[in-house]
């Protein structure tokens, strides 16, 4: 008879957590899922806008503290296998106590698992840490990323990188944003692809002659008739290290053609996004949204129009004057003779 009850209980109970499922609103897309959708249904034509501010060049460090790591290992591992050592024990202890030596023997042969379990965690446990430095802590790095010094244009050097995209991305036509646009509303049906650089620095050593790599990383947003997403993509180039020497010899030349490689690799992520087909599900989801919009009922705001109300003059009765008792709409009114009609 218990094993029924509880039976039935489980059964209203999945039937409980069914209902709540099916009742469960539907989450609206997102602004990224719908641009995807937007995007897939026929080529766009995109205008492309790069921002010309520069973030400060910074040289970022990379510590695996793989020290800490392996002590934290040991550690974990000990305790692991002094943890199973000991449950042996216990659980021969449990079931019958002359079992125990039985108990503790199993738990030492189970030990290396223990410490194996254990070790694992403690060294994932450690997290590796990526820290910015000012760009002088890597010495003679600075002139590097003077780019005016270089006579070298990242956000046209970037624009031009995206629209040789032209051709590669699904249809979608690509085009730089004109000075005289600036501020300006764009065309009908024409999406805006604002990019604006994340970083711009190095990656490596610190020090006299690091080796170092150059790291570019940017970020874009799409404003589109049917969507606009802040952060709707990121992107990261980072290079192969070599001594700063090198990249600083010949008037920079490896590090001018670097840049111009980072920028193309920028623009082949981007196009990347830009051809990406949405899966199912969010094709569905974002279809659903939009029935439900079109199906809403239209609240229409009727404002009631004032209704005029008759002026009826209504005076307490002075002494000397001469007035008269009259008696309007049903209600008795004091009011002048010349105003009693």
């Amino acid at each position: 008879m218990r094993a029924l009850i509880l039976k039935h209980y489980a059964a209203v109970l999945a039937a409980l957590f069914i209902a709540g499922c099916a009742t469960k609103p539907a989450l609206p897309p997102t602004p990224k899922e719908e641009l995807s959708v937007w995007l897939s249904e026929s080529p766009r034509a995109i205008a492309i806008k790069v921002d010309q501010e520069l973030p400060s060049a910074t040289i970022q460090t990379h510590d695996s503290q793989s020290g800490r790591r392996m002590a934290r290992g040991a550690g974990g591992g000990a305790v692991g296998a002094v943890a199973t050592i000991g449950a042996g024990c216990l659980a021969g202890l449990a079931v019958f106590p002359p079992l125990m030596p039985i108990g503790c023997t199993v738990g030492l042969i189970a030990a290396p698992i223990g410490f194996a379990v254990g070790a694992t965690a403690g060294a994932v446990s450690v997290k590796s840490t990526d820290e910015n430095h000012s760009i002088d802590a890597a010495q003679g790095a600075a002139p590097l990323f003077d780019m005016s010094g270089l006579g070298i244009d990242l956000a046209a050097l970037l624009s031009e990188a995206i629209i040789a995209q032209n051709g590669k991305i699904g249809g979608h036509v690509l085009r730089a944003v004109h000075a005289d646009e600036e501020g300006k509303a764009l065309p009908d049906e024409e999406a805006l692809l604002q990019m604006r650089f994340s970083a711009v620095g190095l990656a490596g050593d610190v020090g006299q002659d690091p080796r170092v790599a150059l790291r570019v990383g940017a970020y874009a947003n799409l404003q589109t008739p049917a969507a606009t997403a802040n952060g709707w993509a990121g992107f990261l180039y980072v290079g192969s290290a070599r001594p700063l020497s090198e990249w600083k010899a010949n008037d920079a030349r490896l590090f001018r053609d670097e840049i111009a490689i980072a920028l193309r690799a920028i623009a082949t992520q981007l196009g990347q996004e830009l051809r990406a087909s949405p899966s199912g599900s969010v094709v569905s989801k974002v279809a659903a949204a939009k029935a439900r919009e079109s199906s809403a009922p239209r609240v229409r705001i009727v404002v009631p129009t004032a209704t005029p109300v008759a002026d009826v003059r209504t005076e307490t009765p002075v002494p000397g004057e001469d007035f008269v008792n009259c008696t309007v709409g049903g209600e008795r009114k004091w009011t002048y003779r010349s105003r009693c009609d």
